[in-house]
């Protein structure tokens, strides 16, 4: 989620081996953010792509709609607004009912879901029922956006957009490079280090 995020951190997880960050908007405007009640600040979004970006750095760009309030017209206005900034992939997703978030008890306290709704996940497709937009509306816009914004990225991107990991898969190939596989309580974990770091 896009709240904050310092340059020296940034510079300290490129170091690490970081090639690729996720900035997640949620909703793609303040209303979209008041009815989700996400802290985010889109207006310093474009900033932070090009720091990304300036430093080599593949940006995704991830966003929600759907959301029980919103409109045709505020969706399309937010999906063209995305079409401007300097992502080099982005993922578009239906908000989903999820048990124990807000929208899930909101929306089951008005019947607009059942509690096998939230069992679900599709992220393609909405469950909630009685909103102002259709799961067709929502589905086709999602799918129209998602090849314009293709063909947007690779005129934008040149040849660079066929080649965008090449670079990351040679410093993965590293002979140098071991990949050390734990695991941990709620996740598994993924370290790199390097053979003199594995030394000490």
């Amino acid at each position: 989620m896009i709240i904050t995020w310092k340059p020296h951190l940034m510079d300290k997880a490129i170091e690490s081996g970081m090639y690729q960050v996720t900035l997640a908007l949620d909703g793609l405007n303040e209303e979209s953010h008041s009815l989700s009640r996400k802290p985010v600040n889109i207006e310093t979004l474009p900033e932070k792509i090009d720091q990304f970006r300036k430093k080599n750095i593949l940006v995704h760009g991830f966003v929600i709609v759907g959301m029980p309030g919103e409109e045709k017209e505020t969706i399309i206005k937010g999906l063209n607004w995305v079409k401007t900034l300097n992502f080099t992939s982005v993922s578009i997703y239906i908000a989903q009912p999820y048990p124990g978030s807000e929208l899930y008890e909101v929306e089951l306290a008005k019947g607009n879901v059942v509690e096998e709704d939230g069992l679900r996940v599709v992220k393609t497709k909405s469950f909630i029922k009685n909103m102002d937009i259709t799961n067709e509306f929502l589905e086709n816009t999602i799918r129209t956006f998602t090849r314009s914004y293709e063909k947007i990225i690779k005129a934008r991107e040149g040849e660079g957009w066929n080649f965008r990991y090449e670079s990351k898969l040679e410093r993965l190939s590293n002979k140098d490079l071991h990949l050390i596989i734990g695991s941990g309580d709620r996740i598994n974990m993924l370290i790199q280090a390097d053979r003199l770091a594995a030394e000490d």
